[in-house]
């Protein structure tokens, strides 16, 4: 799961932190003063050795030890982590100059990192009762954005949705709350409820490409390739910078498109997949410019699979391209039919 919190917010924090770190004396100040350099300059060894001088005389150092988890964190050794972030939160007072829900963030973020999805989901339920209607609208955005995402690694899907749907009122557009709820409904295996609601958000014009992705890959699993393909052509039109054709282009061999058509229905699926790929590599050689190759392709495929009115529309487009009009109008008319 892509870590949501930690690293755009915390570096800001730090530098308040530190404007206001009760003294330790001069020699502490100067540690503590050359370890958040060597953190701000991603020299995380120097920073973890400063830090381990400066809690060598400080032991009871909360701004040391919170500093310390997120460079463990930041190094990917999230067990470190989270055992420094427990002393810092242990150490923490009304007097810190830090919000405990921050410290509770910073902990959710190394449960996350640690796929301890519950105990993360507690530390958000902890943030989101501190906070308040008069906190900073994005921080609010971000622990709910966190807990529909930790709510569906658990499977709960209805609590994530609820989340999801929360996170609107405070952003009406909204993406990515919707792709959100988009996925949770593939997770479910309701594909015909991701077309249902997709076709509503494209409508009100609150469409994204991953929504365009997830699109294609619930038609595929109904089986409904033509539809799938038809998409394809659509959303290419949309997304004019081929973006969407990378990412199918990705999952043809790493999504499990392929295997579950192995697995579960055998090979009689496997030329439905190969049409889908067929379709990307047409759509990529047009994007890119390389309009003969896209016109060989959609004569390649004619030949195997037949054409639709879409097909003989992007064609056109492509022979318009190279100057073939009177091809192009052919296939414009055959469109027509």
């Amino acid at each position: 799961m892509k870590k949501t919190f930690l690293f755009p917010i915390m570096l800001l924090l730090w530098g308040l932190v530190l404007c206001c770190t009760p003294k330790e004396g001069v020699h502490g100040d100067e540690l503590m003063n050359k370890a958040f350099k060597a953190y701000e300059e991603k020299d995380n060894d120097e920073a973890l050795r400063l830090l381990g001088l400066y809690l060598s005389e400080y032991p009871n150092s909360f701004h040391a030890y919170h500093l310390r988890s997120d460079v463990y964190c930041r190094q990917g050794e999230y067990e470190k982590s989270l055992y420094d972030i427990n002393r810092a939160m242990n150490l923490w007072h009304e007097e810190c100059d830090m919000p405990l829900a921050d410290l509770y963030l910073c902990r959710a973020a190394a449960y996350e990192s640690l796929a301890m999805y519950n105990e993360a989901i507690a530390d958000c339920d902890t943030i989101y009762s501190l906070i308040s209607a008069g906190d900073d609208i994005e921080y609010i955005r971000d622990v709910l954005f966190t807990r529909a995402g930790l709510y569906s690694e658990i499977g709960d899907f209805d609590s994530s949705d609820a989340d999801y749907r929360l996170l609107l009122e405070y952003d009406e557009n909204g993406l990515a709350a919707w792709d959100g709820i988009v996925q949770n409904r593939i997770h479910r295996g309701d594909y015909q409820g991701v077309i249902d609601l997709t076709d509503e958000l494209i409508n009100e014009d609150k469409f994204n490409l991953r929504m365009c992705y997830s699109r294609i890959q619930a038609f595929e699993r109904m089986g409904e390739t033509d539809s799938a393909i038809e998409d394809i052509l659509f959303f290419t039109g949309m997304y004019k910078g081929g973006n969407l054709m990378d990412i199918l282009r990705q999952h043809c061999n790493s999504f499990p498109f392929l295997e579950m058509a192995m697995q579960q229905d055998g090979a009689d699926k496997l030329p439905d997949f190969k049409k889908i790929t067929h379709v990307v590599d047409i759509k990529l050689s047009e994007l890119s410019g390389d309009y003969e190759a896209a016109i060989e392709g959609y004569d390649n495929f004619e030949a195997v699979y037949g054409f639709t009115p879409a097909f003989f529309y992007h064609r056109g487009q492509c022979l318009e391209c190279l100057g073939d009009t009177v091809r192009a109008k052919m296939d414009y008319a055959k469109m027509q039919k």
